[in-house]
Parts: C-alpha cells; sequence; structure tokens
C-alpha cells in the first residue's frame, strides 16, 4: 500500500520530523516496539515522542539516546484540558511531517493537538484486545467507535501490528482503505533459542501432550 501523501524527500535530502504520541512509557510491548523502532533509526534528532503520562520506565533511555521527550502528566479530564494547549504548542514549535499515535484514543488526541492535516499519521496497536471485544472497557469501546467513525475522515494511514488486528479493525467499523500492516520486528541476532535445557525441554513435552 502505499504512502497516504507524495514524499518531498529526495536522495540525500533532509529526513522527516517524526513525532510519536504514546499513552506512557511504562513496560509493556508498544512501547518496548517504540523504543526499539527508534534505537534502530541510528537518527535521534529525527524523533520526538510525546507520553500522556511521565517517563516511565523508558523515558531516561530515551532521554540517553538523545531522543526529544516531552511528558504530559494526564492523570484525569481536568489535566488533559491543561495538556491540550501544551500539545497544541510542541506541535507548531516542532513542526513535525509525520505524527504517528500509538493506540486508539491517542490517535483521537494526537489529531485534536494539531497532527499535521495531508500528512501521514499513524495509529499502531490496539492488536490484541480488539480480538475480544467483551473484554474492552465500556469508555474504550466508546473511544474505538469514534476513532472508527473518524477513521474515514482524520488519518492519512493507520498501522497496523498484523492482518489479524487489521481485520478486526475493519469489522468494528475503521476505513480498510487507510490501513497498512507493518508486522513487529524483532532483532534475531539478540532473540534466538538458546541451547535446550531442563524448563524448555519440560514446556516442549508439555506442548507434546496437550
Amino acid at each position: 500500500m502505499t504512502s497516504a501523501a507524495p514524499s518531498n524527500r529526495r536522495l540525500g535530502g533532509p529526513a522527516h520530523k517524526v513525532v510519536h504520541v504514546v499513552t506512557g512509557l511504562n513496560q509493556g510491548g508498544a512501547e518496548a516496539m517504540l523504543v526499539r523502532m527508534l534505537e534502530a533509526s541510528g537518527e535521534p534528532g529525527r524523533f520526538h515522542v510525546v507520553s500522556l503520562a511521565d517517563d516511565g520506565y523508558y523515558g531516561a533511555q530515551l532521554r540517553g539516546m538523545g531522543i526529544g521527550l516531552t511528558c504530559l502528566e494526564i492523570r484525569g479530564p481536568v489535566t488533559a484540558m491543561v495538556a491540550m494547549p501544551r500539545m497544541v504548542r510542541l506541535f507548531r514549535q516542532l513542526r513535525p511531517e509525520i505524527v504517528q499515535t500509538w493506540d486508539v484514543p491517542r490517535g483521537s488526541l494526537g489529531r485534536r493537538g494539531g497532527a499535521p492535516r495531508g500528512r501521514p499519521e499513524g495509529d499502531l496497536g490496539n492488536s490484541a484486545k480488539q480480538r475480544g471485544y467483551p473484554h474492552i472497557k465500556p469508555a474504550t469501546m466508546r473511544v474505538a467507535r469514534v476513532s472508527a467513525w473518524l477513521s474515514r475522515r482524520l488519518p492519512d494511514r493507520i498501522v497496523s501490528c498484523s492482518h489479524r488486528a487489521a481485520e478486526a479493525h475493519v469489522a468494528f467499523g475503521y476505513d480498510p482503505s487507510v490501513i497498512v500492516v507493518l508486522p513487529n520486528g524483532f532483532d534475531l541476532a539478540r532473540f534466538r533459542a538458546g541451547p535446550v535445557g531442563p524448563s524448555r525441554a519440560k514446556a516442549r513435552a508439555w506442548h507434546r501432550h496437550r
């Protein structure tokens, strides 16, 4: 699937400025994937991360990598209203070409904060929860339904981490024409099978007898 808008970047030209909006930076799958992606980019100056909460677990690591980080410290509706003008000012200051918002509620908030219209925006995540709607909190469901409606009006692209998650989003009402699947990536030099020890042998035996 092609990008939402033609890129102005030429070989050897300036790279895009990217802002990532994430719920928080505690230990979690999306947060770890964000950090790994930024670590692999080799261009820390291109990126800025906006945490709706605080530094969490990964904040110090991001700053150590040279990634710009802004924490909005949102703890409820009142602090969210206070944080919104700050996010607008930040976007005006950074002038990003791309705003990638991680997970459904962040997509709505990122756009309201001033994500540039007509330029690529990503909304990555919520894949596991979308597989079982009864397990999602009612408030999250309401936001997801609004986001599904907005998917036909606001984002240039919605990025899903798996085909199954993309299918679930489409079934939920998301616009399939803007969804792109980018599977999670893993460093096979770091994550590889080790020697077979007692624990691994026990796990294999358990799976064989199920």
